[in-house]
């Protein structure tokens, strides 16, 4: 198209027309694309047990909520028995060091004891509560059982329970992991050419903004990460949904009903005075079903444009004669 053809108003008769402002778009929606419910691996609370247990009984599934307080797994063995044991007899040489710490600090202020005797009580009392430290801090998480060599493991906190490999290490082993309910996040993928601008998702009743991305060793695709899912969003944990990313590309939203093709050209009419401007335009994506993303010119900027009785002024243009 040479040159942007010129209608008269006037030649538009008797029909009906209807104008819409062209609106500019802050943020455009990416291609369709897939997304996981999930989480951040350092989000995660983990349980060590400082033993190795023969066995572990989990008493909820993998994912699911739980409160904290709530027994979540059991676990038995000799290992178990041992542990019990080795907790009673920390906490009394602790209470003994305790002691014997208390009684030396009144002689060591009396000058009745050496410099050397005094920091040797005070080595001792440091790590026999370090000891007992390492040992309470799982103790505090478990409830007994009638049996002697089992024990009931508890949730530390709300969350969903995360299985977890044990590992090899036979001094410890992490029993499993808590997610904090506030601790859900969307991830998918996209482009790398509409990743740096990726801002949001915005679903039904919440937005995410996002929070984080880490591109692939191939630079084609970016892994993108939200911010915390908000409580009054119905996502579950390991859910699939497809999404459609909002970027901050800029561009302009018309009517899909104002669009028509001339010469090939993809093109609406700009009200201009007494006169209708066919003015070409880029069709970028759809913004929804009534709406299409175009990109921006100046003639675009302010203007009006015709969105009824356009395949009329198609027909004039052509030749027709109209409708």
């Amino acid at each position: 198209m040479a040159a942007e053809p010129r209608v008269a108003l006037s030649q538009m008769g008797n029909y009906e027309l209807t104008f819409d402002s062209v609106q500019r778009a802050e943020q455009v929606p990416a291609p369709l694309t897939s997304a996981t419910v999930s989480y951040s691996p350092g989000d995660a609370f983990k349980i060590t047990a400082p033993l190795a247990p023969q066995q572990i009984d989990m008493l909820v599934g993998n994912g699911e909520s739980v409160e904290a307080g709530q027994p979540i797994a059991k676990i038995a063995g000799s290992e178990v028995h041992h542990f019990v044991e080795q907790l009673q007899a920390q906490t009394a040489l602790f209470e003994q060091a305790s002691l014997r710490y208390q009684q030396a600090q009144k002689l060591f202020n009396q000058q009745a004891i050496s410099q050397e005797s005094w920091q040797q009580i005070i080595d001792n009392y440091y790590f026999q509560k370090l000891a007992l430290g390492h040992l309470s801090h799982f103790a505090d998480l478990t409830l007994p059982t009638d049996d002697e060599d089992t024990l009931l493991v508890t949730a530390p906190i709300n969350g969903f329970v995360l299985f977890q490999p044990l590992g090899t290490d036979p001094e410890q082993s992490i029993l499993t992991a808590i997610l904090p309910h506030s601790a859900l996040r969307l991830t998918f993928s996209l482009p790398a050419q509409y990743s740096q601008q990726a801002v949001s998702v915005n679903l039904p009743g919440c937005t995410m903004e996002v929070a984080w991305q880490r591109y692939s060793a191939s630079g084609l695709t970016t892994q993108i990460w939200t911010t915390p899912i908000p409580s009054d969003c119905d996502l579950k944990l390991g859910q699939t949904l497809t999404i459609s990313p909002q970027t901050s590309t800029t561009a302009l939203t018309l009517p899909r009903s104002s669009v028509f093709t001339l010469e090939g050209a993809t093109c609406i009419a700009l009200k201009s005075g007494t006169e209708l401007v066919i003015h070409p335009i880029e069709i970028l994506g759809n913004l929804n079903e009534h709406q299409l993303l175009v990109s921006p010119t100046e003639a675009l900027n302010n203007a009006e444009v015709l969105s009824r009785s356009v395949s009329a002024l198609q027909g004039i243009l052509t030749g027709m004669g109209g409708e």
